[in-house]
């Protein structure tokens, strides 16, 4: 069975500086939302849907992360305003990513361009590689 899973991906790079160690210190478990996630991220992978548990945007960490950084919060809500896709947090931050069908690479060039222009949020556009 091939698990390959093609993407292409906006990552932004917001210029805030986020402390791992604080967000980390600022978690509280919510055991509802994990097993919420939890199982629906394992019916898509039992269904050979990874396309779909990367549109989730699922981060156990994305609550603390944007109670200590607003201006993350805020650049999500902007970021989603405009249109372009959900932006999810990666990780513990500060980096988010907009994920979008392989064939919208031109959607993709032009959602970077307007980062940069109306918000002066940085980004690149990644895809998967094969090695």
């Amino acid at each position: 069975m091939d698990r390959n899973f093609d993407f292409l991906a906006l990552l932004l790079l917001p210029d805030v500086s986020v402390s791992t160690k604080e967000v980390y210190a600022n978690y509280r478990h919510d055991q509802a939302l994990y097993r919420r996630l939890s199982s629906r991220v394992n019916n898509y992978i039992g269904e050979n849907r990874i396309d779909l548990v990367s549109r989730m945007c699922a981060n156990m960490l994305l609550i603390s992360c944007f109670g200590l950084y607003k201006e993350l919060a805020e650049l999500k809500g902007k970021v989603e305003g405009l249109g372009i896709a959900p932006c999810c947090l990666s990780g513990s931050g500060a980096a988010m990513f907009c994920m979008f069908d392989n064939d919208d690479e031109g959607v993709a060039v032009e959602s970077r361009r307007e980062l940069g222009e109306k918000l002066g949020c940085g980004s690149i556009i990644v895809r998967n590689n094969r090695w």
